[in-house]
């Protein structure tokens, strides 16, 4: 692109200026607007990742674990398609690796949401951590694997797309999401283990009666769980008319 500028400018008269454009005009100017924009996109997507996690747990620490995990998925992502890029024969450039690192951060926000909210819910019926940790993974873990599993391989089509960085793009963000997938079933349940229930501080979860939970007279959860529970067909056919 630099040779064929240089040579288009050789001689131009005063107020004719010539552009590049095509393939190699359009990538190089592709990879010059992302030069430094990776760095602001990854902080600005982890800010607005730490405000939805403080707002949804209301807890000045919670949000800094699973933040902590899901950068580091990140950056282990992004150092695996670098690393594989030569040999899968693909073009990795910043604009997939800025496109790979919100994929990373939001969906792996998701499953740590998920695993987070009922491991919470099995610290209030459950003394041990350990324990209640281990049956949050158990029962949150089937639907963060399919949710995942059905990512990777949407993905992973585009394996037959005719442009490279297409195919570049599913095969980064498939790896992507699988390594995202691993940190959030295996680190992240230790980290949240080892912090122990002081961790969702000041709303600590504490054990109490099963039957109790939900049922305080002004929570709103617990009179649309009684609502569920009382007309399940009714809400089926309107959830299904809804959508």
């Amino acid at each position: 692109a630099d040779a064929l500028r240089a040579t288009a400018i050789q001689g131009l008269p005063d107020g004719l200026h010539a552009w590049l454009t095509g393939p190699v005009g359009f990538q190089a100017d592709t990879a010059t607007s992302f030069a430094g924009a990776n760095v602001r996109l990854l902080i600005i997507t982890a800010s607005v990742v730490a405000v939805l996690l403080i707002v949804t747990y209301r807890s000045p620490l919670l949000w800094m674990v699973p933040l902590a995990v899901v950068a580091a998925a990140d950056g282990l992502a992004r150092f695996v398609v670098t690393a594989l890029a030569d040999d899968w024969g693909l073009p990795i450039d910043a604009s997939i690796l800025g496109i790979l690192s919100v994929l990373v951060f939001g969906a792996g926000t998701n499953y740590a949401l998920l695993l987070i909210a009922r491991y919470r819910e099995q610290l209030l019926v459950e003394p041990d951590p350990p324990r209640a940790m281990r049956t949050a993974v158990v029962s949150a873990g089937p639907a963060v694997v399919a949710s995942a599993a059905t990512v990777v391989l949407s993905l992973l089509m585009l394996l037959f797309a005719s442009l490279a960085g297409n195919r570049a793009l599913g095969a980064a963000c498939a790896t992507g999401i699988a390594i995202a997938l691993v940190l959030v079933l295996g680190l992240l349940p230790a980290a949240l283990v080892v912090c122990g229930r002081g961790v969702f501080w000041p709303f600590v979860p504490r054990c109490v009666d099963p039957d109790l939970r939900g049922r305080e007279p002004h929570s709103i959860w617990g009179r649309i769980g009684d609502a569920v529970q009382r007309r399940p067909w009714t809400i089926s056919a309107a959830a299904i008319a809804l959508l």
